[in-house]
């Protein structure tokens, strides 16, 4: 009678994991755990490395347009709480560095700070319509 019960009990299992699995995946608690372990494990990895064998990330910082667009992407991320790519991009990138916030960097690139839209896509949206602008004034 043991091995009939567990028997039994063994496909209600496999049906309670797999709805288990399908609520974690649906409610991003799924993802945000792999991010989250993806995270650790790049932190863990860079601490450990050489520096001569890290990421050409690491040196993203080294010039000042590479940190601005290295603040655009994360100002972009933090817009649409994107916190697990955030997470995963900080050690990976060697980006542990101070980020200024949205208002600072508004200013610094004479964006508007509105919150309608990331400052990424002002800038794009910019440089699209004066693009546009000169191929006007330069077509015969």
């Amino acid at each position: 009678a043991g091995q009939e019960e567990q028997a039994m009990e063994a496909p209600q299992l496999d049906e309670l994991k797999e709805l288990v699995k399908v609520s974690l995946q649906q409610n991003g608690v799924l993802a945000n755990l792999k991010a989250q372990l993806r995270a650790a494990v790049f932190k863990v990895v860079n601490e450990e490395a050489p520096t001569s064998s890290k990421s050409r990330g690491s040196a993203i910082m080294q010039s000042t347009e590479g940190a601005l667009a290295v603040d655009l992407i994360r100002e972009f991320m933090e817009f649409y709480e994107l916190h697990s790519t955030i997470a995963v991009l900080l050690p990976e990138a060697s980006l542990e560095a101070d980020y200024p916030g949205r208002s600072p960097l508004a200013m610094r690139l004479g964006l508007e700070e509105g919150d309608k839209e990331p400052l990424l896509i002002q800038m794009l949206k910019s440089f699209m319509t004066a693009s546009a602008a000169k191929a006007q004034t330069s077509a015969p």
